[in-house]
């Protein structure tokens, strides 16, 4: 079986989630990987055989920036990537809302299962007392779409949306509660950051940035590059998580049973709804920076915590369901396979 996995590298979640499903993909097949976006000098040990321009996202003083996100885009250069991609030559293809293969196997009428976060919202779950424009809804909802969906969320109630992808290595290894932050805002500029954690006595700050090349350390904020290896320690280790409104950090985080304050990225529609996802969890949600005072994160640091612990399941039961769920909508032979899809 040849399988394609198309994913964004438009930030840390879709890639840590890749990087924990591809070992468990390629038990079923030979698996090529596409990544497009502007964040993949963090690939991991994905080894991509397509690296594509695609959709990026920029961000300034806290928000999208979408004059800078517009100026960036090529839509001939994307076409010219829609065009060349022959998704025909794989039996299947998986997007985890990425557009160059959604257009590609558009285009060619050919199947393909939409898997990931931004999948969920196939479902109908989008609360109802948000008010959305039509042009977010239609990003949320189409901008990756198809008839093939499998989502994942924070906590679910409907059969094809399924618990976080977390991978083994943060939940079987020694978990330490140390006097350590481990921070990711990527929407912030590295100097506010510092600006900010600098002075916080007693305690250490692991600050991972994008915009970091090698480890170094001013005063109490040792600072990372953006390493999965590093970042995973950093979770395990840590007291408090200080990160934006994604998917798979606060996943992480909440599914070790720590503490979490979320700073979800402004004008950022899909970081707004995992906001409110994640309130009801009993996280801490901060709009501006200059919110977070050191006096809200020693309280953080001492009280106990309220938040809601997530359900755990391998990767290994992920892509089993995943690939279930695969061979009974195309109405394939089964054989290998445990007969049905049932619940994850």
């Amino acid at each position: 079986m040849k399988i394609l996995y198309a994913l964004p590298a438009t930030g840390y979640g879709h890639i840590s989630r890749a990087a924990v499903l591809l070992p468990e993909l390629q038990a079923f097949g030979e698996v090529d990987v596409l990544v497009s976006g502007t964040q993949s000098n963090h690939l991991f040990s994905l080894k991509p055989k397509y690296r594509l321009k695609g959709i990026s996202l920029y961000y300034s003083k806290g928000s999208v920036d979408y004059w800078n996100t517009w100026n960036h885009l090529s839509l001939f250069r994307m076409m010219k990537d829609i065009v060349e991609l022959r998704v025909q030559d794989y039996d299947m293809v998986i997007s985890d809302f990425e557009p160059v293969s959604y257009w590609a196997c558009r285009c060619r009428g050919i199947k393909f299962l939409h898997w990931g976060h931004q999948a969920s919202f196939y479902y109908d779950i989008l609360p109802a007392d948000v008010s959305f424009n039509r042009l977010d809804k239609l990003i949320l909802t189409r901008y990756v779409y198809s008839d093939l969906s499998l989502g994942i969320q924070f906590r679910s109630h409907y059969p094809y949306i399924t618990p976080p992808v977390i991978s083994e290595s943060i939940m079987q290894g020694e978990k330490l509660q140390l006097d350590l932050i481990t921070v990711y805002l990527p929407q912030y500029t590295l100097r506010e950051l510092i600006t900010l954690f600098q002075g916080l006595r007693g305690v250490s700050i692991n600050l991972f940035h994008p915009s970091i090349s090698g480890k170094a350390q001013i005063g109490n904020i040792n600072l990372f590059p953006v390493d999965r290896n590093s970042f995973d320690e950093s979770l395990r280790f840590c007291r408090l998580c200080i990160c934006s409104a994604g998917f798979e950090t606060p996943s992480e985080i909440l599914t070790m049973g720590k503490k979490l304050i979320v700073l979800p990225i402004r004008n950022h529609l899909e970081q707004k709804l995992n906001a409110m996802a994640l309130r009801q969890l009993g996280v801490a949600i901060f709009e501006e920076l200059h919110q977070l005072t050191h006096e809200i994160i020693f309280e953080m640091l001492e009280a106990s915590s309220e938040q809601t612990k997530l359900e755990y399941k391998s990767p290994a039961q992920h892509v089993l369901y995943a690939m279930n769920y695969w061979k009974r909508c195309m109405d394939l032979d089964n054989d290998g396979f445990v007969a049905g899809i049932g619940g994850l």
